[in-house]
């Protein structure tokens, strides 16, 4: 086991110093924040907006990496390297949430999908996806550290609230569900006071993100029908198909039951990928894990074209423009076979497990 996390951790870091001279958007915008938080100045609304739609604490971690620019330490090294991190830490929980099965443990400590996009991108999805894992984990012996787990989670990016009816139904002290919202908004609160902005400034920025429209799966199939008739759908429609998604999105929660509550999490996952018309890449590293431990049939090949994927799209950065045809096509083959994952298992009412 041991040796599976360092050969885990051996790549990841081997990835992140390969990669260290090459920039994109998000780490820019992790210096730009860094940045500004650090000289005191508020980043709500309006540099948020752009560059960190999300609960306000990742930012003092972003600040902290250029303080560290004094000791002569790169700080999206700093950055990268807390990321992976929490990707080395979410090998074990995969170890422990399979029972301990190192097959399983060694898929993810090679899987180029987590390698791409914590060592490569730099995506911080790694650390809400760790605490996420951990409530998991501890559900069932310690329900009140679980759902303080659940809330760091969402303190750092939204996504697991995705689950919040899944978690809450689980729960055998429904009360303690209450906790969920104490990191994420005593974040807010803090901020607030420290920088004298208004909460509703801060909370707004983070509802009213919706990622990219029309990258992916049903937003692209919506996209290419409004290309083939020489328009663009306004940023009101793009909304609109935004929020009918939620609404089916909740709406499938509610009548998605599971006795395992990382069966119900995978199939709300693919559910999300089949329907959802906002993406961006570093979504596909929640799907990883769940698709390890449960192994439905053709995760092999999904996660196969996941990476590919992610290599085209990583790609297009290095060549300076889009590889939209070659994107298309397999984006459009991940969204079928996820889509035929979600029917087959509403088909026949079953498990997904082998």
């Amino acid at each position: 086991m041991r040796k599976i996390i360092i050969l885990g951790l051996v790549i990841r870091v081997g990835v992140i110093f390969l990669s260290l001279n090459f920039t994109n958007f998000d780490l820019n915008s992790y210096l730009k924040v860094g940045q500004l938080t650090l000289q005191g100045m508020n980043i709500y609304p309006e540099t948020a907006r752009v560059h960190h739609p999300y609960f306000p604490f990742f930012l003092y971690i972003e600040a902290f990496a250029i303080y560290l620019k004094q000791l002569y330490i790169h700080p999206i090294l700093f950055i990268k390297t807390l990321i992976i991190a929490f990707d080395t830490g979410i090998i074990y929980l995969v170890y422990l949430l399979s029972n301990r099965n190192l097959k399983s443990t060694f898929a993810y400590a090679i899987n180029p999908i987590a390698i791409l996009i914590c060592g490569f991108h730099g995506q911080f999805d790694s650390i809400p996806l760790f605490f996420l894992l951990l409530a998991i984990y501890l559900a069932k012996k310690q329900e009140l550290i679980s759902i303080l787990l659940l809330s760091m989670a969402i303190m750092f990016k939204t996504w697991p609230l995705f689950f919040a009816i899944s978690i809450f139904r689980k729960l055998k002290n429904k009360l303690l569900f209450i906790l969920v919202g104490i990191f994420p908004f005593g974040s807010i609160l803090l901020y607030s006071y420290i920088f004298k902005t208004k909460i509703v400034e801060v909370v707004s920025i983070i509802f009213k993100h919706h990622s990219l429209f029309g990258i992916f799966g049903a937003g692209k199939i919506i996209d290419l029908i409004y290309r083939n008739l020489n328009l663009l759908p306004s940023i009101f429609e793009q909304r609109f198909f935004f929020s009918f998604f939620a609404f089916t999105f909740i709406s499938f929660s509610l009548l998605t039951k599971r006795s395992s509550i990382l069966e119900e999490l995978l199939i709300l996952l693919l559910f999300f990928y089949t329907f959802t018309t906002n993406f961006a890449v570093q979504y596909f590293l929640w799907l990883t894990p769940f698709l390890i431990l449960l192994k439905p049939k053709r995760w092999l090949e999904l996660n196969l074209l996941i990476a590919i994927y992610l290599l085209t799209n990583y790609a297009s950065w290095y060549l300076k423009y889009t590889l939209e045809f070659p994107l298309t096509l397999i984006g459009l083959l991940i969204w079928c076979l996820s889509f035929k994952m979600l029917c087959g298992y509403r088909k026949k009412n079953v498990d997904l497990m082998r």
